[in-house]
Protein backbone atom coordinates (compact mmCIF):
# COMPACT_ATOMS: atom_id res chain seq x y z
CA UNK A 1 0.00 0.00 0.00
CA UNK A 2 2.82 2.26 1.03
CA UNK A 3 4.48 1.64 -1.84
CA UNK A 4 1.63 1.82 -4.00
CA UNK A 5 1.58 5.72 -2.93
CA UNK A 6 4.85 6.49 -3.24
CA UNK A 7 4.63 5.71 -7.10
CA UNK A 8 1.85 8.00 -7.35
CA UNK A 9 3.25 10.84 -5.81
CA UNK A 10 6.09 10.46 -7.44
CA UNK A 11 3.84 10.28 -10.90
CA UNK A 12 2.33 13.46 -9.68
CA UNK A 13 5.13 15.52 -9.41
CA UNK A 14 6.72 14.37 -12.67
CA UNK A 15 3.24 16.17 -14.15
CA UNK A 16 3.88 19.22 -12.24
CA UNK A 17 7.09 19.78 -13.44
CA UNK A 18 6.26 18.60 -16.97
CA UNK A 19 3.54 21.46 -16.83
CA UNK A 20 5.92 23.91 -15.62
CA UNK A 21 8.38 22.89 -18.00
CA UNK A 22 5.82 24.22 -20.74
CA UNK A 23 4.10 26.83 -19.30
CA UNK A 24 7.16 29.02 -17.84
CA UNK A 25 8.05 30.52 -21.39
CA UNK A 26 4.23 31.38 -22.21
CA UNK A 27 4.48 33.41 -18.50
CA UNK A 28 8.14 34.84 -18.81
CA UNK A 29 6.45 36.57 -22.34
CA UNK A 30 3.58 37.39 -20.94
CA UNK A 31 4.97 39.02 -18.42
CA UNK A 32 7.74 40.96 -20.97
CA UNK A 33 4.81 41.89 -23.44
CA UNK A 34 3.14 44.17 -20.31
CA UNK A 35 6.53 45.40 -19.29
CA UNK A 36 6.78 47.02 -23.16
CA UNK A 37 3.84 48.06 -22.72
CA UNK A 38 4.65 50.22 -19.78
CA UNK A 39 7.33 51.39 -21.62
CA UNK A 40 5.27 52.38 -24.52
CA UNK A 41 2.73 54.26 -22.21
CA UNK A 42 6.05 56.20 -20.54
CA UNK A 43 7.29 57.02 -23.78
CA UNK A 44 3.73 58.22 -25.15
CA UNK A 45 3.49 60.19 -22.47
CA UNK A 46 6.45 62.22 -22.16
CA UNK A 47 6.72 62.71 -25.83
CA UNK A 48 2.88 64.69 -25.12
CA UNK A 49 4.47 66.15 -22.32
CA UNK A 50 7.26 67.77 -24.81
CA UNK A 51 4.78 68.75 -26.91
CA UNK A 52 3.04 70.48 -24.37
CA UNK A 53 5.72 72.66 -23.02
CA UNK A 54 7.03 73.86 -26.71
CA UNK A 55 4.02 75.07 -27.71
CA UNK A 56 2.06 76.64 -24.00
CA UNK A 57 3.94 79.45 -22.66
CA UNK A 58 3.30 78.69 -19.07
CA UNK A 59 4.57 75.26 -19.38
CA UNK A 60 5.45 73.18 -16.34
CA UNK A 61 9.05 70.81 -16.54
CA UNK A 62 7.76 67.42 -14.32
CA UNK A 63 9.57 66.21 -11.55
CA UNK A 64 7.94 63.25 -10.97
CA UNK A 65 8.02 61.17 -7.58
CA UNK A 66 6.38 58.55 -5.42
CA UNK A 67 3.22 60.23 -4.91
CA UNK A 68 3.01 60.82 -8.98
CA UNK A 69 2.52 64.60 -8.92
CA UNK A 70 4.18 67.39 -10.80
CA UNK A 71 6.18 70.22 -9.31
CA UNK A 72 5.95 73.88 -10.80
CA UNK A 73 9.14 75.25 -12.36
CA UNK A 74 8.10 77.76 -14.55
CA UNK A 75 5.10 80.47 -13.35
CA UNK A 76 2.78 83.36 -14.33
CA UNK A 77 5.69 85.76 -13.18
CA UNK A 78 7.87 84.16 -15.31
CA UNK A 79 6.68 85.27 -18.69
CA UNK A 80 7.96 88.30 -20.21
CA UNK A 81 5.52 91.17 -20.56
CA UNK A 82 5.13 94.09 -22.91
CA UNK A 83 3.07 96.94 -23.88
CA UNK A 84 1.60 96.99 -26.80
CA UNK A 85 0.59 100.67 -27.78
CA UNK A 86 -2.72 99.59 -30.26
CA UNK A 87 -3.35 95.58 -30.98
CA UNK A 88 -4.75 94.80 -34.45
CA UNK A 89 -7.94 95.29 -33.52
CA UNK A 90 -7.93 98.39 -32.41
CA UNK A 91 -7.03 98.02 -28.66
CA UNK A 92 -4.65 100.05 -27.00
CA UNK A 93 -2.30 99.98 -24.10
CA UNK A 94 -2.22 96.39 -23.88
CA UNK A 95 0.49 94.25 -21.85
CA UNK A 96 0.94 91.20 -23.44
CA UNK A 97 3.27 87.98 -23.50
CA UNK A 98 5.87 87.85 -25.32
CA UNK A 99 5.09 84.72 -27.07
CA UNK A 100 1.91 86.69 -28.38
CA UNK A 101 4.28 89.26 -30.12
CA UNK A 102 1.80 89.02 -32.73
CA UNK A 103 -1.46 90.05 -32.37
CA UNK A 104 0.26 93.83 -31.47
CA UNK A 105 0.13 96.23 -34.52
CA UNK A 106 3.02 97.55 -34.15
CA UNK A 107 6.55 97.22 -32.12
CA UNK A 108 5.68 96.37 -29.09
CA UNK A 109 7.66 97.94 -25.84
CA UNK A 110 9.42 96.05 -23.70
CA UNK A 111 7.90 97.03 -20.42
CA UNK A 112 4.56 96.88 -18.90
CA UNK A 113 2.02 99.75 -20.07
CA UNK A 114 1.96 101.20 -16.43
CA UNK A 115 5.81 102.15 -17.58
CA UNK A 116 5.16 103.19 -20.89
CA UNK A 117 4.12 107.36 -20.72
CA UNK A 118 1.62 107.16 -23.85
CA UNK A 119 -0.26 105.04 -21.67
CA UNK A 120 -0.31 106.34 -18.63
CA UNK A 121 -3.78 106.54 -17.13
CA UNK A 122 -5.21 110.41 -16.12
CA UNK A 123 -8.35 112.34 -16.60
CA UNK A 124 -8.96 113.61 -20.12
CA UNK A 125 -10.95 116.67 -20.52
CA UNK A 126 -12.59 117.96 -23.45
CA UNK A 127 -12.46 121.91 -23.60
CA UNK A 128 -14.85 122.15 -25.61
CA UNK A 129 -17.84 120.35 -24.77
CA UNK A 130 -16.97 120.53 -21.10
CA UNK A 131 -16.35 116.68 -20.54
CA UNK A 132 -14.16 114.68 -18.79
CA UNK A 133 -12.88 111.02 -18.77
CA UNK A 134 -11.49 109.05 -16.22
CA UNK A 135 -8.31 106.53 -16.71
CA UNK A 136 -7.66 107.91 -19.95
CA UNK A 137 -4.49 106.84 -21.77
CA UNK A 138 -2.39 109.75 -22.31
CA UNK A 139 -1.06 109.17 -25.66
CA UNK A 140 -4.73 108.68 -27.30
CA UNK A 141 -6.34 112.00 -25.01
CA UNK A 142 -3.38 114.75 -26.85
CA UNK A 143 -3.98 112.56 -29.93
CA UNK A 144 -7.39 113.49 -30.23
CA UNK A 145 -7.26 117.27 -29.18
CA UNK A 146 -7.87 117.06 -25.35
CA UNK A 147 -5.80 118.21 -22.44
CA UNK A 148 -4.30 115.78 -19.66
CA UNK A 149 -4.63 115.92 -16.51
CA UNK A 150 -2.56 113.17 -14.21
CA UNK A 151 -5.61 112.08 -12.25
CA UNK A 152 -7.03 108.76 -13.17
CA UNK A 153 -10.81 110.01 -11.39
CA UNK A 154 -10.76 113.11 -12.86
CA UNK A 155 -10.79 115.10 -9.40
CA UNK A 156 -9.73 118.61 -11.08
CA UNK A 157 -11.03 121.69 -10.82
CA UNK A 158 -12.39 121.87 -13.93
CA UNK A 159 -14.45 118.48 -13.64
CA UNK A 160 -15.90 119.52 -10.10
CA UNK A 161 -19.74 118.40 -11.27
CA UNK A 162 -23.17 120.60 -9.82
CA UNK A 163 -27.09 120.92 -11.01
CA UNK A 164 -27.34 122.88 -14.22
CA UNK A 165 -30.72 123.90 -14.76
CA UNK A 166 -32.34 123.54 -18.07
CA UNK A 167 -35.77 124.73 -18.21
CA UNK A 168 -38.10 122.00 -16.20
CA UNK A 169 -34.79 119.89 -16.75
CA UNK A 170 -31.58 119.37 -14.60
CA UNK A 171 -28.07 117.72 -15.67
CA UNK A 172 -25.45 116.98 -13.33
CA UNK A 173 -22.26 118.10 -15.34
CA UNK A 174 -19.78 120.42 -14.70
CA UNK A 175 -19.70 124.21 -15.16
CA UNK A 176 -18.33 124.25 -18.51
CA UNK A 177 -21.01 121.71 -19.45
CA UNK A 178 -23.45 123.12 -18.19
CA UNK A 179 -22.72 126.93 -20.38
CA UNK A 180 -22.29 124.37 -23.23
CA UNK A 181 -26.16 122.86 -22.92
CA UNK A 182 -27.66 125.82 -22.19
CA UNK A 183 -26.22 127.39 -25.42
CA UNK A 184 -27.47 125.01 -26.97
CA UNK A 185 -31.09 124.89 -25.65
CA UNK A 186 -31.42 128.47 -25.62
CA UNK A 187 -31.27 129.31 -21.74
CA UNK A 188 -29.75 131.46 -19.39
CA UNK A 189 -26.39 129.46 -17.32
CA UNK A 190 -28.16 128.22 -14.32
CA UNK A 191 -25.11 126.22 -12.61
CA UNK A 192 -26.02 125.16 -8.92
CA UNK A 193 -22.99 123.84 -6.52
CA UNK A 194 -25.05 121.17 -4.88
CA UNK A 195 -23.37 118.04 -3.13
CA UNK A 196 -24.59 114.68 -4.61
CA UNK A 197 -26.61 113.97 -8.12
CA UNK A 198 -29.21 112.87 -6.28
CA UNK A 199 -29.90 116.54 -4.70
CA UNK A 200 -29.89 117.77 -8.51
CA UNK A 201 -32.54 115.65 -9.20
CA UNK A 202 -34.35 116.49 -6.31
CA UNK A 203 -33.90 120.03 -7.66
CA UNK A 204 -35.66 119.31 -10.74
CA UNK A 205 -39.32 118.06 -9.50
CA UNK A 206 -39.60 121.45 -7.47
CA UNK A 207 -39.38 123.62 -10.38
CA UNK A 208 -42.54 125.48 -9.90
CA UNK A 209 -44.81 126.44 -13.12
CA UNK A 210 -46.59 129.84 -13.35
CA UNK A 211 -47.42 132.48 -15.91
CA UNK A 212 -44.59 134.53 -17.59
CA UNK A 213 -45.70 137.44 -18.96
CA UNK A 214 -43.17 138.29 -21.90
CA UNK A 215 -43.07 141.16 -24.12
CA UNK A 216 -46.01 142.56 -25.80
CA UNK A 217 -47.57 140.78 -23.46
CA UNK A 218 -48.06 137.93 -24.39
CA UNK A 219 -48.12 134.86 -21.93
CA UNK A 220 -47.24 131.51 -21.59
CA UNK A 221 -46.99 128.57 -19.12
CA UNK A 222 -43.07 128.16 -17.86
CA UNK A 223 -40.99 127.66 -15.06
CA UNK A 224 -39.52 130.37 -13.05
CA UNK A 225 -36.06 130.05 -14.65
CA UNK A 226 -37.57 129.47 -18.31
CA UNK A 227 -39.20 132.80 -17.56
CA UNK A 228 -36.30 134.70 -16.79
CA UNK A 229 -34.44 133.40 -19.70
CA UNK A 230 -36.77 135.26 -21.70
CA UNK A 231 -36.48 138.57 -19.14
CA UNK A 232 -40.21 137.94 -18.57
CA UNK A 233 -41.89 138.53 -15.77
CA UNK A 234 -42.93 135.45 -14.03
CA UNK A 235 -46.06 134.93 -11.84
CA UNK A 236 -46.49 131.54 -9.72
CA UNK A 237 -50.09 130.19 -10.24
CA UNK A 238 -52.55 129.07 -7.58
CA UNK A 239 -55.18 126.43 -8.21
CA UNK A 240 -58.43 126.90 -6.77
CA UNK A 241 -61.26 124.11 -6.93
CA UNK A 242 -64.26 125.78 -8.17
CA UNK A 243 -67.41 125.34 -6.51
CA UNK A 244 -70.75 125.16 -8.03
Amino acid sequence: MNVKKKKLLKTLIFLLEVIIIIDFPIIISDLIGKTNNLVSASEDFNSHLSNFQRYNPFWWNETYNDTHSFRATNSLADVVWNCCPKTKNGAICQDIASVNEEICGVEPIPTSCDNFDPCKKGCCIDEDEGLCTTQAPKGECLADGGKWEDNENCLVQECERGCCVLGGNVAFVSEKRCKKLSDFYGFEQDFRSVNSELYCLALKDSQVQGACILTGNACRFLTETECLSYDGTFMEITFVQIQN
